[in-house]
């Protein structure tokens, strides 16, 4: 019978290709072994190789120079090996046999090499042929179970240490030493670590993302314009000066379409030369410091996700035409939130040409003729698309505008309009309003409402639900029945003087901590 061949105690020395073995245990405390290579120096050629248990090889200590002489690890007979059923009964012994041998061999440490254990195994010596031509015994067959459950508990012991590893792999690496603020490099800790970007920290040796509290202000979005995202999840920009131009300025970080959210170290007036091209997602956030752009202003030219809060624009100059915010051609989710304009050659905010969702909330109007256009022209039908949603703003005492619109739907809520001049909202080419629980107080003229005019052929629709007039204001609906809906969610407070307090003392830029 063949058996597959175990592990020996100790490196075998030698290349091997066909050993056969044969150990008198019981006689020599050695095994006698023998090698046929493809090397030897001729056929049927012997070379004896006395090992005994738990000692090296002795005989010729350069038969293998690769030999580790210090390694305690077992080498396992090539695959190719057979046993006859004597090396079985001796591979089947397993763990008990070399621990009686080892002691045996102690005992017997001054008996010359190849001499006997005891005296009755020199009187009594083994019978090789017929060992060789016997049967398994019942003990061997036991023992061959043993080894056969043996090797099974080490196939287990095998996949549980697997399954450790694999575990471990997926365990994020700590870095030693700590690596507070920084991160693992791409081998893993090592104790080698890599900078991590300026919005992450370290946790367990991984960049992780810190809180972005800043971002918190997101929550604050209603109406058309709530979706603008602005700089969210970006990357934080930071203006350093007041210079309009060049390294750490407003405008080096505003035109630009890469996610961004622009914050300030230093505050004062910024005085642009042209306008600022402000790019796709990007917030303008001015908490901290008052900061304050004149003589040019914002533009937001078919850009998309744009927030501007908590700033102030005004004094403006340049030429007749130029606007404090300009929202056109098709840009998309914008948000106005507390921000102060005054004094502009033309208007304070105009959204044209196709320009939609747009919130402009808790913001203050002031020192101005006219305030806000939504659709710059009868000519432009494409400007059916607008939607806009005001509330919460104050327009303190300017003149009309408020807004003026052609073609959209505006849904305007809780807002207060002070002692406007011509009139507060205007409407024509079938534009939409939805007037609900403001708060108007007349002044020069009592009419809060337009829908006729002039350079237009159509007049607006303009629909007032629970407003509060003061000073005899009159609001006069035109075509009330055909005013939208709006199909987002909101919540109205009832117009009165609470509210009136309350948007004096919060619209517009306000002294607000940096987060």
């Amino acid at each position: 019978m063949t058996s597959t061949p175990r592990m020996l105690p100790r490196r075998w020395p030698g290349t091997w290709t066909a050993p056969l073995v044969a150990c008198a245990l019981l006689l020599t405390g050695g095994c006698i072994a023998e090698e046929r290579t493809a090397d030897a120096p001729g056929a049927g050629q012997r070379e004896d190789v006395r090992v005994p248990v738990g000692g090296d090889a002795i005989g010729d200590a350069d038969a293998d120079p690769a030999r580790d002489e210090t390694s305690d690890e077992p080498r396992e007979d090539p695959p190719d090996a057979t046993h006859t059923e004597a090396d079985t009964a001796l591979d089947s012994s397993d763990d008990t046999q070399p621990e009686v041998i080892a002691e045996d061999a102690r005992d017997d440490r001054d008996a010359p090499e190849g001499g006997a254990h005891d005296d009755a195994a020199d009187d009594d010596p083994i019978d090789w042929d017929a060992f060789a031509d016997a049967g398994p015994s019942d003990t061997e067959d036991a023992r061959d179970e043993d080894a056969r459950d043996e090797d099974a508990r080490d196939e287990d012991a095998a996949e549980e240490q697997d399954a450790v590893d694999d575990a471990a792999e997926d365990d994020p690496p700590v870095c030693v030493p700590s690596c507070a603020g920084r991160r693992c490099g791409p081998d893993g800790c090592q104790g080698v670590c890599g900078t991590c970007g300026d919005l992450e920290g370290c946790e367990a040796g991984q960049c992780v993302a810190l809180p972005r509290p800043w971002e918190a202000l997101l929550d604050e979005r209603i109406g058309f314009g709530r979706a603008a995202r602005g700089g969210a999840g970006g990357s934080v920009c930071w203006v350093d000066n007041t210079n309009d131009a060049g390294p750490g300025s407003f405008r080096a970080c505003a035109e630009s379409d890469e996610p961004r959210w622009i914050r300030f170290r230093t505050g004062g007036t910024i005085r642009l030369q042209r306008p600022v091209m402000v790019g796709s997602f990007t917030t303008v956030d001015g908490r901290g410091h008052r900061v304050r752009f004149e003589h040019q202003g914002l533009t937001i030219n078919n850009r998309q996700h744009v927030i501007l809060y908590n700033i102030e624009i005004g004094s403006g100059g340049g030429s007749d035409s130029s606007d404090a915010i300009q929202i056109i051609n098709g840009a998309q989710h914008i948000w106005v939130h507390h921000v102060t304009l005054e004094s502009f050659p033309d208007g304070l905010l105009d959204i044209t040409r196709g320009a939609t969702d747009v919130t402009v909330s808790w913001s203050h109007f002031r020192n101005h003729d006219k305030v806000m256009l939504i659709g710059a022209d009868k000519a432009d039908t494409g400007d059916t698309v607008i939607r806009v949603t005001l509330h919460h703003n104050w327009f303190q005492r300017t003149n009309q505008r408020h807004p003026r619109l052609r073609y959209g739907r505006v849904h305007v809520f809780n807002n207060y309009f002070e002692r406007w001049g011509s009139y507060a909202i205007g409407s024509s080419q079938r534009g939409e309003v939805r007037s609900e629980r403001n708060v108007y107080e007349a002044g020069d003229r009592r009419e809060a409402f337009q829908t006729e005019f002039a350079a237009d052929d159509a007049r607006g629709y303009i629909r007032s639900v629970t407003d509060l007039r003061l000073r005899n204001a009159t609001t006069t609906q035109h075509r009330r029945d055909d005013v939208f809906y709006p199909d987002y969610p909101f919540t109205v407070v009832p117009a009165d003087d609470t509210l009136i307090q309350r948007i004096r003392a919060n619209a517009g830029r306000r002294e607000r901590p940096a987060p």
